[in-house]
């Protein structure tokens, strides 16, 4: 068997874009793909098709499950959906803009702000539950794919808290490092060797790299 048949090359796409995503508004779980985010999905169909992945998993959220099937029909490979995958829940915020939200929750947004590590919006999650379970997600698609080209079809919260375990950067720059590293609706993300990603504190040092 050749050098690199026990590889696994892991791409992670942002869903197209949406309504919510263009307004800049926090999104719950039935937001659904607009025009422009249906020909976004169509543009990554044409890219995956000649790219040869075996798998797509896909965040539950509407707008990721239909990007995803957009490149499942160009692909013509398994659709597995993972709940792990779905966006940070954004509690009471669902709906509003930051600015919006700064006028109705002005101190929780501050604290927010501060620490998104481990303050949550009220009833949603912290970046440090979104972190943990797009990790747990990751894990079990490596122990299933292992090897080959499989795509993760998410949200950027999940792609820039995966990016950030990597860079062993700490969660409460979030908000900064989201600005540096932006992630659009539609970006296609590389992580070769995928099945070293938990293996880095023995050595083995991985990155995200921008594909288009």
């Amino acid at each position: 068997m050749g050098r690199f048949d026990h590889r696994l090359s892991l791409f992670l796409v942002r869903h197209g874009s949406t309504k919510d995503s263009e307004e800049k508004r926090y999104s719950g779980s039935e937001t659904s793909l607009n025009r422009n985010g249906e020909v976004e999905a169509h543009k990554l169909a044409e890219v995956f098709a000649k790219t040869g992945i075996v798998r797509i998993h896909s965040s539950p959220y509407a707008r990721a499950i239909e990007t995803a099937r957009i490149i499942q029909d160009a692909c013509r490979c398994p659709l597995e959906i993972i709940n792990e995958l779905s966006e940070v829940n954004h509690g009471q915020w669902t709906g509003y803009t930051a600015g919006e939200i700064k006028r109705t929750w002005k101190e929780e947004f501050a604290l927010r702000g501060k620490y998104p590590k481990t303050t949550s919006p009220p009833d949603g999650e912290t970046l440090e539950q979104l972190q943990e379970r797009t990790l747990n997600a990751l894990r079990e698609i490596i122990e299933v794919d292992k090897q080959g080209k499989a795509l993760v079809v998410t949200h950027g919260g999940n792609i820039h808290t995966l990016w950030m375990f990597l860079l062993n950067s700490d969660l409460n720059n979030f908000w900064g490092f989201s600005k540096t590293h932006e992630i659009k609706c539609g970006d296609i993300f590389l992580l070769e060797n995928a099945e070293n990603l938990f293996k880095t504190r023995n050595g083995v040092l991985l990155s995200l790299t921008k594909v288009r």
